[in-house]
């Protein structure tokens, strides 16, 4: 069986942290591999990338908090990892989903990665029940049919002729309508429907 390989995002203004922690998720025997790497949220957002879970300095954030709810809104569903490197207040630690250190070890990264994504969020039990209770438009439908299929949304725009921002829009609805947050739970809702093949 093959084993189901989840999206990274890194966002960190540091080469050298950025490179080291891709390094460390690379060599490990997980499923997980970084889609991108970016050296701040402007760039992030600009790329319009979907990502399982996102690892962010959060020095960012607290420089830039509009920028940082961009970042929330560009992926609604996915999870969110703060780089830590120094002290922070305790009032952001409820801001994000897992939390790691610079000096975390490989084994302590891949545990808080797997961590996230075995979750039960968007579990089959879930998804059958949140099947039976709400209907998608047909444009909400087509962007789940895109999204599970592993589309960007730039790309998802530019396939139905719709912008970025009617896209993402619409990956909220699909959101609140389903309760499902991640890419794989959507992916599963996706095929539990018959709305892609397996």
């Amino acid at each position: 069986m093959m084993k189901r390989v989840h999206s990274i995002a890194i966002i960190e203004s540091s080469q050298i942290i950025r490179e080291g922690i891709s390094k460390l998720i690379l060599d490990s025997t997980s499923s997980f591999y970084p889609v991108n790497k970016y050296e701040n949220i402007e760039n992030f957002i600009s790329a319009s990338q979907v990502a399982d879970i996102i690892i962010i300095n959060p020095n960012l954030y607290v420089s830039n908090n509009q920028l940082f709810k961009d970042v929330l809104s560009i992926a609604p569903g996915s999870k969110i990892i703060s780089l830590i490197s120094c002290c922070l207040p305790d009032s952001l630690n409820d801001k994000w989903d897992e939390s790691i250190s610079i000096y975390s070890t490989q084994k302590e990264i891949i545990e808080k990665l797997r961590g996230l994504v075995e979750k039960p969020v968007g579990t089959l039990k879930q998804v059958e029940i949140v099947s039976d209770q709400y209907d998608l438009s047909e444009r909400e439908l087509e962007v789940l049919i895109s999204v599970a299929k592993g589309l960007t949304n730039k790309e998802i725009a530019t396939n139905h002729n719709i912008s970025v921002h009617t896209v993402m829009s619409h990956r909220k609805n699909i959101i609140k309508k389903t309760g499902i947050k991640s890419i794989s739970g959507l992916t599963v809702y996706a095929l539990i429907n018959g709305f892609i093949d397996k």
